[in-house]
């Protein structure tokens, strides 16, 4: 047996003893990608309620209007609830798809419609955030989101601007029939970036 041939089998043996071994935690490593996915949804929205606490403190917007309410109520409970991705759409669904009208006869969406129009640029990146928080949601969700994710990170371009804006919504939608959730999330995705003039 010549050196090489020895190298060689050593670095099959090698290779095989690898691919066995993911083979056999292909569990254990979707559980951690989960947790580091989550992880990273939390954070995300974490950062997007703190800035939307220091407009309130800077009096940027009033803690009583349905701007602060709805999106530190969406911060909070994905925050606190980031595996709970039913109950979100569900969430998002009522308040922004399928508004139900509030006792002064306006609903939420529609309440949000009217203050859009005196959000300055600080608010408007606030509302940013969130729009590209829920869009890491879609990803950590969707196998199929995170390699559009994924190759549009790989061609250099800039994510969710200018031919890329959209495209992670219009992939939900064409899968929406294995996940209504997803497509939820695309459509209040859509209309949050409806408000702050994003085309």
């Amino acid at each position: 047996m010549t050196v090489t041939v020895f190298i060689f089998l050593i670095a099959l043996v090698f290779i095989i003893y690898q691919i066995l071994a993911i083979v056999l935690n292909v569990r254990e490593i979707r559980r951690l990608r989960d947790i580091r996915y989550q992880t990273k949804t939390q954070h995300s929205f974490g950062v997007a309620r703190q800035n939307l606490l220091l407009l309130v403190a800077n009096k940027k917007i009033s803690d009583d209007s349905i701007t602060f309410l709805f999106f530190y109520l969406l911060n909070t409970n994905i925050m606190r609830y980031p595996d709970r991705y039913k109950e979100l759409s569900r969430m998002l669904r009522e308040a922004l798809l399928t508004d139900k009208p509030n006792s002064t006869g306006s609903g939420i969406s529609d309440l949000l419609k009217k203050e859009s129009e005196d959000w300055d640029e600080e608010v408007k990146n606030i509302i940013t955030q969130n729009i590209d928080s829920m869009t890491f949601l879609m990803v950590s969700h969707s196998p199929v989101l995170r390699m559009v994710w994924v190759l549009a990170k790989l061609s250099h371009k800039v994510w969710l601007k200018d031919k890329y804006h959209g495209v992670m919504s219009k992939v939900a939608k064409l899968i929406s029939r294995n996940d209504k959730s997803l497509v939820t999330f695309a459509e209040a995705r859509d209309e949050l970036s409806s408000l702050t003039g994003v085309v």
